[in-house]
């Protein structure tokens, strides 16, 4: 604070010193201002965070969305029985695989064409694969739709 401890040195310098202190108190004027407001906008930010917001009026009509609710239920119960109906198949056609299998072993013990009961029995695994990929890409079809369903 040595600008204290000095004495002016004429009128101008005096003069010069006021108009520096009233600049100064401006400034100072201006930044309590500035702070006022600003505390009053946190304030009023803080009051918003606070006070939870209003719940959304429903868009959907309740009767248009029990139907549509009614129709998803359809559905599903519909899907539901196609996937009972296509594991029925399956298993039936799982067991028709493997009495298929015992008739070549039956044949092989039999000492039948041995290149005629193994083209039965690579007939026999191709149609168990073939039947287990269709299986597995039903049942993943069947699963989007469920999804699908659920996210409508």
């Amino acid at each position: 604070m040595g600008m204290f401890k000095k004495k002016p040195k004429g009128p101008s310098e005096i003069e010069r010193l006021k108009s520096d202190i009233a600049l100064m108190t401006a400034r100072l004027d201006a930044a309590d201002t500035a702070k006022q407001q600003l505390g009053e906008q946190v304030q009023g930010l803080a009051t918003r965070l606070d006070t939870p917001p209003e719940p959304p009026e429903p868009v959907v009509d309740p009767e248009a969305f029990e139907s549509v609710s009614e129709h998803v239920r359809s559905i599903a119960g519909r899907v539901d029985q196609v996937d009972a109906r296509i594991t029925s198949i399956s298993n039936e056609l799982a067991n028709q695989i493997t009495e298929l299998s015992s008739d070549i072993d039956g044949l092989s013990a039999d000492g039948q064409e041995s290149d005629l009961i193994e083209r039965l029995r690579d007939t026999q695994v191709r149609l168990a694969n073939e039947q287990a990929r269709y299986q597995i890409a039903f049942r993943q079809d069947l699963a989007h739709l469920a999804d699908f369903l659920k996210h409508k």
